[in-house]
């Protein structure tokens, strides 16, 4: 398994070495890549449960996600589960994993602002960097989603996102409103923010896992779905490298690479490219 895997993420990083190619730039794989994370991923509270206000809580009901990083006095905090379908079945509530597209379309245009604007000096025989790198992905959803040029897929899904509690009761998931007012707050996490997110999944995982479910389903008990599951999915960032591809990480070694926007796994479960929305507090 861990063979076919790694065999798996070697064949999505040769894609993305191939599909992404503009023709405005050599053939080097890595012209220029996201900056590392600045995020305090070792804080004590890191792991905890917090709610919308920003109260660390042990109360799952409350909830509002899971303190992964802090910076200053703002918490990020990431959905408990991914971004998932649901489909009823006789009186059950099924949750699937998801592959989510970045974009609905290949070649868009891109925002600019979420990479480092790179011009290729033909003499000099290097790129040339013209901005700087936002790093926020909340500031990169809000264009992404408000960029009529782009048909966003994972941008707007996790701005249409809010915790559900996942029951296995069809009636009672349907009732399940109580943060619906958290729509709109959470964002697709930029490279440096899944950078970071990716750094402590083990320590969420451990802690959220009951060991009596499969990774990738949904734990009764927490309402939780393991970060990367059991085979190290791939997730998507809000970062672009290009008109027509995005960054994204491998969850079992935090591995960074890019690939064309509208890529969605081609169906299989175990290349499908999730997306786990994150969102920011004020720590009280």
């Amino acid at each position: 398994m861990k063979k076919l895997f790694y065999l798996l993420a070697l064949l999505a990083g040769s894609m993305a070495f191939t599909s992404c190619d503009n023709h405005q730039e050599p053939h080097n794989p890595y012209p220029w890549k996201p900056t590392e994370t600045k995020l305090n991923t070792s804080d004590s509270r890191v792991g905890s449960m917090c709610t919308a206000d920003g109260r660390i809580t042990t109360n799952n009901d409350e909830a509002e996600g899971i303190l992964f990083a802090v910076d200053g006095n703002t918490g990020y905090l990431c959905s408990f589960t991914n971004i998932m379908k649901s489909t009823v079945r006789g009186r059950n509530v099924v949750w699937d994993l998801e592959g989510i597209s970045w974009s609905s379309s290949y070649d868009t245009v891109p925002i600019g602002t979420g990479l480092y604007t790179s011009v290729y000096d033909s003499v000099a025989g290097e790129f040339e960097k013209r901005s700087e790198q936002i790093t926020d992905g909340e500031i990169l959803t809000d264009m992404i989603v408000a960029d009529t040029t782009i048909e966003s897929s994972a941008a707007a899904r996790c701005r249409n996102y809010y915790r559900i509690h996942c029951y296995t009761n069809a009636t009672e998931h349907n009732a399940d409103n109580q943060f619906i007012d958290g729509r709109g707050e959470w964002y697709l996490p930029s490279a440096q923010e899944l950078q970071a997110l990716l750094k402590v999944k083990n320590k969420i995982n451990n802690l959220y896992l009951d060991g009596s479910q499969p990774a990738d389903t949904v734990v009764t008990t927490t309402y939780f779905q393991a970060i990367g599951g059991s085979r190290g999915y791939a997730y998507w960032s809000a970062t672009e490298f290009n008109a027509s591809c995005a960054w994204y990480r491998i969850t079992a070694d935090n591995d960074q690479s890019y690939l064309q926007k509208n890529f969605n796994g081609g169906g299989s479960t175990v290349s499908k490219m999730l997306v786990r929305p994150i969102r920011k507090v004020t720590l009280q």
